[in-house]
């Protein structure tokens, strides 16, 4: 059974309505823009309540979160990476596990072992571990911010699109994501009703159910904010029809919004703060996983990045045309160089 329950709303009011709404799925033979939930949603938010329930775990509820944390390894093996407080605590009740002699009671002779384990997730180490992974995880959402201050203070007033794009077949490899990914930002300048188009960052994910998906943000200069869903929908059918030749699927919103709304289709002002904050919330929400369970990619590929900008490096005299991650690459390296200096 690929759905359980028809999705009827679209507003994000946290980050786990924005994890229940990216999961979803286009229904088939269904009304424009229905879309149902997916056990994608129940196998994401595993990580997530587990991690949750660590803090104020005893010896006894530890075990428990362990054997249900094996699951979720096993679901996302190879797929993500888990949070180093869930990674710590696998490691080591594993090797207190396999310690163990075979004619043991190995529950009650574990549960031993988890008030150990309870102490070094709750040491000043760990905590400091867990620290510098959570800064380096956070940097998809700095760039991110970085370009949204650089379209913000560029234009006075532009069109932030939201647009989902995957495939009919939940199968589609990685590598034809990619390819398709990049030929679709490196193009979209060239086709007339995209010639506009600013900048742009997305955000790539997977779903067992739903397979590999990118979630877009386009920025597009105008005044007049009814051109958004327009863009929004056009996007959507260029991936589909021109990119993918047939196999692409999209979702938009078809209004422009108030508040974000899944995937997204704000227009902006210069100087309208309120603004401002929902298209910050919608970054926040859209690296959401960055924090609990971040996808496993092979090098050199990411699960977030932007279209080229003209940003300043530090370490330079002169504006340079780089990505986002380039430059924000740079400017730690040169910020480590100071300190040594």
């Amino acid at each position: 059974m690929n759905n359980h329950n028809t999705l009827i709303s679209n507003d994000v009011n946290s980050h786990l309505s924005h994890l229940m709404l990216s999961t979803s799925k286009n229904a088939e033979y269904s009304p424009l823009n229905t879309r149902w939930l997916t056990y994608d949603y129940d196998r994401l938010i595993e990580p997530v309540l587990l991690l949750n329930l660590i803090d104020r775990a005893d010896a006894e509820a530890l075990l428990k979160i362990y054997r249900r944390l094996q699951l979720s390894m096993s679901t996302w093996k190879g797929r993500r990476t888990f949070n180093p407080t869930l990674t710590c605590l696998a490691k080591l009740a594993a090797q207190a596990e396999q310690r163990l002699p075979g004619d043991r009671d190995v529950e009650s002779e574990l549960l031993q072992s988890m008030a150990t384990i309870s102490d070094v997730l709750r040491s000043e180490e760990h905590k400091r571990q867990v620290a510098e992974w959570l800064w380096a995880q956070d940097r998809n959402l700095r760039i991110g911010l970085a370009a949204q201050s650089v379209i913000n203070t560029s234009y006075p007033s532009f069109a932030a699109v939201g647009v989902e794009l995957a495939y009919a077949d939940a199968d589609t490899p990685l590598e034809r994501m990619v390819q398709d990914r990049q030929q679709f930002l490196s193009e979209l300048r060239n086709t007339p009703e995209f010639e506009h188009c600013v900048g742009a960052y997305w955000y790539l994910e997977y779903g067992q159910q739903k397979g590999y998906y990118l979630h877009g943000t386009f920025f597009f200069p105008t005044e007049n904010p009814d051109t958004a869903p327009i863009l929004a929908k056009r996007l959507g059918e260029h991936w589909q029809n021109t990119v993918t030749t047939g196999d692409g699927c999209y979702h938009t919103n078809t209004r422009v919004q108030t508040e974000y709304q899944y995937p997204g289709c704000l227009f902006v002002q210069q100087d309208d703060s309120e603004m401002l904050k929902q298209l910050e919330w919608w970054l926040i929400c859209m690296t959401c996983v960055d924090e609990f369970f971040p996808l496993a990619l092979p090098e050199g590929q990411y699960s977030f990045d932007t279209q080229p900008y003209v940003y300043y490096l530090r370490s330079q005299s002169d504006w340079t045309e780089t990505s986002l991650y380039e430059a924000e690459i740079m400017n730690e390296w040169v910020e480590k160089m100071r300190k040594k200096a």
